[in-house]
């Protein structure tokens, strides 16, 4: 019996021994990873979590504001975000004093989604995003009308009036929020 526990015990310390040699190699493994390639795909990586997390929040919306669906989409949208911009940028974006009223909008808008009122917290979220990254917009637009069916669309008088309109609004001034919710009472 004694010989028995004595051998388990040895095997164990075998197997323990080669779990650490084998995250020992795995980590001297990732320390060699240049950090360039780590820095130079994460806006890869950025940008696809982006899309995922839109594309799951469009089908969370179509099939009928599907709580889990919102939360996962939410989850990675703001990581392909942190992903994109780094860690420091995402922190001074949310918490930049000019940005606090897109900051709050966004995170109450989470907040009630997970206390079950979706569409209400979508109103937000989509208010507090249009805040947040309106100063973005002359960027995205030159990268949008580059593109083929997209580009034609956006370049009608009327679009680029609209859009123009709606993402160069002050952020102090909220009238779109107040245009949001005098059509919720209705």
């Amino acid at each position: 019996m004694k010989a028995l526990i004595t051998k388990q015990k040895l095997e164990e310390k075998k197997t323990y021994i080669q779990l650490k040699a084998t995250s020992a190699a795995l980590i001297k493994i990732f320390l060699s990873c240049p950090d360039h390639y780590i820095i130079y795909h994460s806006p890869e990586i950025g940008f696809g979590l982006i899309g995922f997390g839109i594309f799951f929040t469009f089908l969370a919306i179509i099939l009928f504001f599907d709580r889990g669906l919102l939360a996962l989409g939410n989850i990675l949208w703001l990581t392909g975000v942190t992903l994109l911009l780094g860690l420091q940028s995402t922190w001074k974006l949310f918490t930049n004093r000019a940005n606090y009223k897109g900051s709050i909008c966004f995170l109450l808008g989470l907040f009630f989604l997970f206390v079950r009122w979706p569409i209400v917290g979508i109103i937000l979220e989509i208010y507090g995003f249009i805040a947040l990254f309106s100063g973005f917009w002359p960027s995205v637009k030159v990268f949008l009308y580059q593109i083929p069916v997209v580009g034609w669309i956006i370049q009608y008088p009327l679009m680029v009036i609209s859009i123009n309109n709606l993402f160069n609004f002050d952020v102090q001034d909220s009238a779109f929020f107040t245009l949001v919710f005098h059509c919720l009472k209705s």
